[in-house]
């Protein structure tokens, strides 16, 4: 509350963070709204984008809007059946990778994308990530 009250801002300087074979290396600013909430982006550059999908569920959101648009315009295509086991996660892979700039991390390619904090509201690049409690 403190910080919040003085307009005071967390600078994050290049930091790398990896779990698994997902490695991210980030930087940028955030601050406190008055709700407690943060506001800000850090950019994010990030090596294993298909696991990160995964690991977001983002793979199952884009089959559950794939499925849904392709019942729509041709009704009875299964995409699951035509796409294969992993066809939604290379779709979704493939989405994410578009709203960012490509990029090479640690000789790996890489997609380079701002973590934007609105709020409660997380985003990655413009698809809302999840949301966060009030930190006070």
């Amino acid at each position: 509350r403190d910080l919040q009250a003085v307009n005071g801002r967390l600078e994050i300087k290049p930091s790398r963070v990896q779990q698994g074979e997902i490695v991210t290396v980030g930087q940028g600013t955030l601050a406190l709204t008055p709700q407690g909430g943060l506001t800000g982006e850090i950019r994010l550059t990030v090596a294993g984008m298909e696991k990160l999908v995964a690991a977001l569920g983002l793979d199952h959101a884009m089959a559950r809007a794939s499925q849904s648009a392709a019942d729509r315009i041709l009704p009875g295509l299964n995409l699951d059946r035509l796409l294969g086991p992993r066809g939604n996660a290379a779709l979704a892979v493939a989405g994410v990778s578009m709203l960012g700039q490509p990029a090479e991390l640690e000789g790996r390619k890489a997609v380079m994308l701002p973590l934007r904090f609105a709020g409660f509201d997380v985003f990655l690049g413009p698809l809302q990530v999840g949301r966060m409690q009030p930190l006070f």
